[in-house]
């Protein structure tokens, strides 16, 4: 009776509220627009009809198992979306009547076995979606009806076995997906009668061993996706000249390309990743004159490229790697005069790289696990629009040519793991716009050279494990522009320069194991942050490490032979994290409890088993990661994992008030020079005044 005294409404949303919906329903004459979801509801209303002005009907309800006859008498219906409607086994005939419909959405309606024959009278329709219905089999040949069809979407739908040869009936359709269909065997060879269409996804079908020969005939297509069609044996492209984007990724089974390839003189992208079985590219592909990108990722039996690579002139984007056969590259790599992104990573067989190498427009070179490869050619100076360099894990790379200080438009270079590189050539300090060097795990690298002060734009410098580096330049102080050093793993480095106290940018600094005492310098480093003295032979930290009021976070993993902290510590003000895992420290200073920002404290896995009675007064923060560290035995571990409240509770519980009372008589008569653990709980400083 209440939806009768609403004649004018023109939306109604219906969610998780109802059961059942009343009869009266179909007396909302303006009703426009219905939506109903996440409700119990298991039929609709005969009356649903009646509603003459309804335009847009969604419905998500797991439990409906039936339409009402009535449906087809929304006679202004434009859009009907069923989504997750798991228990819906039917839709009724009367669909067909729908004249006006425009889209048509059922997603996930997992017990529909099949779609009505009335489906081929909606006209109107030009966007059509039957996706994840997985207990639907096959498609009514009255599909091919829907004339005014653009889009059509059949993905996810795991037991069609087959799709109507009414298919080629649909002569506008633009958009047509079919992925996701891993029992599909086939495509109709009606299929190159939809000469409208311009992208066909047919994608995860991994079933699928061929496609029509018929396909040649979609002379509209400009986007063809066949990615993960494991079967996918053979190929037919003869035709498709106006094809811009061609996606073969992970088509395994795919041992060669056709030479219909070379017709596509549209294409812009071509993805072969992980063509595990492919040998070999056509010599006709270097008739793409529009080629832009050729992603060969993960093929692992391509042996050779083929010359005619050369005359790909617009290739800006050229990956190889893990072409893991590929011994060497075309000598025709020169003529590719607009790439600018090449990686060559695993390619264990690659040798040598060709001096016409030099000769790219390469903004970033990419060289990974190229385990025979000994050097580089010295024509490597020569890529003058050179902006990022990484060569990984090149076991066998011995030196860097000389010209590398050539690149002048160099902001990131890299080195990782190159096991048997035994120095850096003096040219280093030419790479005037280098922001970023990062000389990890090279373990035979024994110096750097003098010229590294030279770099003056500089931000990062890391050399994380160089366990054989035995002393860093004195020039290394003339990095003004330096805001993070990191020496980490650098066992071998005896002792760091006096001139790094002239870094005033530097804001993260992790000093080598190997540090014995924290240098005096340390305090000219004025905008230091983080400081991590991790794995350090440190014994003591000085009291004046209080001075540094700018640091932030503080780590002390691993420092074995550290075993207390000074009470000073408690004077960094700014400090919100302190890192304590797996050190010999065996009790924290009182101060730390008046430490306003501390956010983190790790004690895990070290020797610590108590809090000091001041976390009565530390923030809630500190007490989140308590719980997961090792077990303490002051607060219990029974107490600790009922979190901050507890733990304050207990702390406070252990302050003995007739030995407070004495001591601050004691403190106000000046006879003590520190406070002992039971005052740092008051945090009024004026007291002891």
């Amino acid at each position: 009776a209440s939806l009768l005294q609403l004649p004018v409404l023109k939306k109604l949303h219906i969610s998780m509220c109802a059961v059942s919906l009343p009869t009266s329903l179909g007396k909302l004459a303006s009703l426009a627009i219905l939506e109903i979801s996440n409700n119990s509801i298991t039929r609709l209303p005969g009356s649903l009809g009646q509603l003459r002005a309804l335009t847009t009907l969604h419905l998500t309800c797991s439990q409906l198992t039936t339409l009402p006859e009535s449906l087809g008498g929304l006679l202004a219906l434009c859009a009907l979306a069923l989504m997750n409607c798991c228990s819906l086994t039917k839709i009724p005939e009367s669909l067909g009547q729908l004249s006006r419909l425009r889209t048509l959405s059922l997603w996930k309606c997992c017990a529909l076995t099949k779609l009505p024959k009335s489906l081929g009278q909606l006209h109107a329709l030009t966007s059509l979606f039957v996706t994840y219905c997985t207990a639907l089999t096959t498609f009514s040949e009255s599909l091919g009806n829907l004339a005014q069809l653009t889009v059509l979407d059949v993905s996810g739908n795991s037991k069609l076995t087959g799709l109507p040869n009414s298919l080629g009936q649909l002569a506008h359709l633009t958009t047509f997906c079919a992925s996701y269909n891993e029992v599909l065997r086939a495509l109709p060879e009606s299929l190159g009668r939809m000469t409208a269409l311009e992208k066909l996804d047919i994608s995860t079908c991994s079933s699928l061993v061929g496609l029509p020969e018929s396909l040649g005939n979609l002379t509209m297509l400009e986007h063809l996706i066949l990615n993960e069609c494991f079967s996918l044996q053979r190929l037919s492209l003869g035709g498709l000249t106006r094809i811009v984007s061609l996606d073969l990724t992970q088509c395994t089974s795919l041992t060669t390309l056709p030479d219909s390839l070379g017709q596509m003189a549209a294409l812009e992208i071509l993805k072969l990743r992980t063509c595990r079985a492919l040998t070999e590219l056509p010599e006709l592909i270097g008739q793409l004159s529009m080629l832009t990108t050729l992603d060969l990722f993960g093929c692992s039996s391509l042996q050779r490229l083929p010359d005619s690579l050369g005359q790909l002139t617009a290739l800006t984007v050229l990956n190889l790697k893990w072409c893991s056969e590929l011994s060497r590259l075309p000598d025709s790599l020169d003529q590719l005069s607009r790439i600018t992104l090449l990686n060559l990573s695993g390619h264990c067989a690659l040798r040598a790289l060709p001096e016409s190498l030099g000769r790219l427009s390469l903004s970033t070179l990419t060289l990974s696990m190229c385990n025979f490869l000994t050097g580089l050619p010295a024509s490597l100076g020569q890529l003058s629009v050179l902006a990022v360099l990484a060569i990984q894990e090149c076991h066998r790379l011995v030196r860097l040519p000389e010209s590398i200080g050539q690149l002048s438009a160099l902001t990131e270079f890299s080195v990782k793991d190159c096991g048997v590189l035994g120095g850096l050539p003096d040219t280093l300090g030419q790479l005037a716009a280098l922001t970023l060097l990062e000389i990890t795990d090279c373990r035979t690298l024994t110096e750097l050279p003098e010229s590294l002060g030279q770099l003056s734009a500089l931000q990062v410098l890391c050399l994380d494990n160089c366990s054989a580096l035995r002393h860093l330049p004195q020039s290394a102080g003339r990095l003004g522009a330096l805001v993070s050093l990191n020496m980490r793993g650098c066992r071998a480095l005896v002792g760091l320069p006096d001139s790094l106290g002239q870094l005033a940018r530097l804001e993260t600094l992790r000093t080598p194991p190997c540090l014995r005492a924290l240098p005096a310098w340390i305090l000219q480093l004025a905008e230091l942050s983080t400081l991590d003295l991790s794995e350090s032979s440190l014994t003591v930290l000085p009291t004046w490490i209080s001075r540094l009021s700018n640091v932030t976070a503080l780590e002390l993993k691993s420092c074995l032979s550290l075993t207390v902290l000074p009470d000073s510590i408690g004077h960094m003000k700014r400090l919100k994290t302190l890192d304590l895992w797996g050190s010999a420290v065996v009790a924290l200073p009182e101060s730390l409890g008046l430490l306003p920002e501390l956010e983190h404290l790790n004690v895990r896995y070290s020797a610590i088993r108590r809090l000091p009675l001041s976390f009565v007064n530390a923030p809630d923060a500190v007490f989140r990661h308590i719980h997961s560290c090792s077990p303490l035995d002051f607060p219990p571990s029974s107490v600790v994992r009922r979190g901050a409240s507890a733990i304050r509770a207990f702390l406070y519980g252990h302050h003995h008030l007739l030995k407070m009372l004495l001591l601050i008589m004691a403190a106000r008569r000046r006879r003590m020079r520190c406070l002992p653990a039971e005052l740092w709980v008051l945090t009024c400083y004026d007291f002891f005044i």
